[in-house]
């Protein structure tokens, strides 16, 4: 019927025209494309605005060292990811309980039970606020694993929030000396801990990343060997339960150094680089370590680039094998200068790469 209408009143009564010359066709073009364009705007801020209230809501979730929610300068805390490699000894402690009995490491570790550290704070509101799902894993879990919480400050307030389950342990530190060595800088973190008293997971830092280390501890048989479970800062999949790469090298003395060299010692893999400020440390608290290295204690290999001359200088008891462009090193899971892996007896690698010393220490339990 429009159309009828349109046609009966002719081609010079149509209405006002949009445009009637060319400049007028062009300026109307450009009207459109800059309406195009605000419409693309405002989709891209609003997408901004998202991430921006999920990172509120993620910063929300953690509270800093201190497990107070006042306000606190958060320069100094690290990434909430960071932690100690998978495959390293827990690392020892000695920390009192709620009723003040002084609790050991290695009185956990007797048990040989996996178990899930919760490292929490007495004012930390997502420690509350993720507390009943807490204890709806307890229920569920406890009787694969044991749960240990790990909290500070007052022991009536922590026995008031954390004290109220029967068979949880709430470990009550004064200055947190144990949760910041395992890097546990956040409330909430989680930390899986296997039963030969190993650190079997990434540090879990806020609820999101905890109730995933949960989910994937619910499915998994907590008696497999080298279980562990990956977090966020990973550096690709570990060599955990390989046997190590073939090979045959010369060290700086001219002596073979093949994979069978390795075999009867435990024996750290290290990368180093001449380039490299963080390896010449690592070389010089090598060299000191093996003045006082102790018959239990494992070998050192390194594998390093540049010239064989260029390494002699370090004075180290250890084979250096220079491998260029780390050929080898990086069948053993190489991640950057300077990382570590740790290898058993039997040749296999049981821990993951270990960047910098102070991780690479900790891969033997040592601290540096």
């Amino acid at each position: 019927m429009l159309a009828l209408v349109l046609i009966a009143q002719g081609r010079d009564r149509q209405g006002l025209a949009l445009a009637d010359t060319s400049a007028e066709m062009v300026q109307m073009a450009l009207i459109f494309l800059l309406l195009a364009l605000s419409v693309v705007l405002l989709a891209y801020v609003k997408r901004f605005s998202d991430q921006q209230n999920e990172i509120l809501r993620r910063m929300g979730v953690l509270e800093l060292v201190s497990g107070e929610s006042l306000p606190v300068e958060r320069h100094e805390a690290g990434d909430p990811n960071d932690g100690l490699p998978i495959g390293a000894p827990l690392p020892h402690f000695a920390i009192p309980d709620l009723s003040g009995q002084v609790v050991h490491s290695e009185q956990l570790l007797a048990d040989k039970k996996p178990f899930l550290f919760f490292f929490v704070g007495p004012a930390c509101e997502p420690c509350q606020v993720l507390l009943p799902e807490i204890e709806e894993w307890e229920t569920e879990l406890g009787d694969k694993l044991r749960f240990v919480f790990v909290s500070n400050g007052d022991i009536d307030r922590n026995h008031e929030k954390f004290g109220n389950a029967d068979q949880r342990l709430v470990l009550i530190e004064g200055v947190r000396e144990f949760a910041l060595t395992v890097n546990a800088k956040w409330t909430p973190t989680a930390l899986f801990v296997g039963s030969d008293g190993k650190i079997a997971s990434h540090v879990a830092a806020g609820d999101l990343a905890i109730r995933r280390l949960v989910e994937q501890i619910k499915s998994r048989d907590l008696n497999q060997e080298f279980l562990h479970f990956l977090g966020m800062n990973g550096y690709g999949k570990p060599k955990i339960g390989q046997s190590i790469p073939v090979f045959s090298m010369k060290d700086l003395n001219g002596d073979e150094i093949t994979d069978k060299s390795l075999l009867g010692r435990r024996t750290l893999v290290a990368f180093s680089s001449l380039t490299c400020p963080h390896c010449t440390v690592l070389m010089g608290q090598i060299r000191e370590w093996e003045l006082n290295k102790k018959p239990e204690d494992p070998s050192f290999v390194i594998f390093a680039d540049g010239e064989p001359v260029e390494h002699t200088t370090l004075g180290l008891e250890s084979p250096i094998l220079v491998d260029p462009e780390y050929a080898v090193a990086q069948k053993f899971g190489m991640h950057g200068a300077p990382s570590a892996v740790l290898v058993n007896e039997e040749g296999t690698i049981i821990t993951e790469t270990a960047i910098g010393p102070p991780n690479i220490w900790a891969l033997i339990g040592e601290r540096r």
